[in-house]
């Protein structure tokens, strides 16, 4: 046939999925060899352990899906990179995976920075900073469990930095969260968000910091740092306080419900 072919290369052996995704995103000019990471487009789909290429990217992302979508079994690490929407799109977008980490990545102006849905579990999103999205980490849906949100910075989301709903065993650690509202566990549908554990993190928000609507949860070793409302239990039961620290402030943990439990917390002003 009256064709051209160049750069023919021929193996002596079965390529793997993860040897055949390089070679295309190497020959499309995505690809860095000699740093092994990918520059990033809208709609990336990575589905293997990877590095993103160092820089900014300008990124919308998609109201259904997202920018960056992660497939399981995949450490995603930005290496440093920023990631920037147009507040219309998610950043990171998992559904349905599991043994995702999503780390070292600055995540701006969207919808939702990350997002665990449907089933996603034992994933973490971790040594992070999101700035300026409307919600910065979304964890929801039934099935999304044991999911971890570790060791990063959160600022100025116009809701809450972390929306857990209908989610088990979710572990808040370590983070800084300095927005109007920090946390909310809710239930939705009749399906309780349970067994959350929000522990060791620094709070600097505008008002309610961990808005808890669901029952079975714990808030512990935390640092309170600003005035109004920092715990906000409503609707739910069985709740555990125990063992934070507020620094000036008016009200420190503020219960509607009984079966709940406030214990050895220190308030210094």
């Amino acid at each position: 046939f009256p064709v051209t072919i160049d750069e023919v290369i021929i193996y002596n052996r079965s390529l793997s999925s993860q040897e055949v995704f390089r070679n295309y995103h190497q020959y499309a000019g995505y690809y860095n060899s000699s740093s092994d990471c990918y520059y990033m487009y809208d709609g990336f789909n990575s589905n293997f352990p990877m590095s993103a290429c160092n820089g900014t990217y300008y990124l919308n992302g998609s109201s259904t899906t997202g920018a960056i979508i992660l497939g399981s079994n995949t450490d995603f690490n930005c290496n440093g990179a920023t990631f920037i929407g147009n507040f219309s799109g998610r950043g990171m977008y998992v559904s349905g995976k599991s043994n995702v980490t999503v780390r070292n990545c600055t995540i701006k102006n969207y919808l939702v920075g990350v997002r665990f849905e449907s089933g996603t579990s034992n994933s973490t999103a971790t040594d992070n900073i999101y700035v300026n999205n409307n919600y910065s980490v979304r964890i929801l849906n039934v099935n999304s469990n044991y999911n971890n949100v570790f060791n990063s910075t959160f600022t100025n989301s116009y809701n809450e930095d972390v929306y857990i709903s209908n989610a088990i065993g979710t572990k808040v650690y370590g983070n800084y969260f300095n927005s109007t509202y920090s946390m909310l566990l809710e239930n939705t549908g009749g399906v309780p968000t349970v067994l959350t554990d929000v522990y060791n993190n620094t709070f600097y928000s505008k008002t309610d910091s961990v808005n808890i609507q669901s029952p079975n949860n714990t808030v512990r070793g935390n640092v309170f740092d600003r005035y109004y409302n920092r715990i906000l239990v409503q609707k739910a039961n069985n709740t555990l306080i125990d063992g934070n620290t507020f620094l000036n402030d008016n009200n420190q943990a503020w219960i509607d419900m009984p079966w709940n439990q406030a214990n050895y917390n220190f308030i210094l002003s």
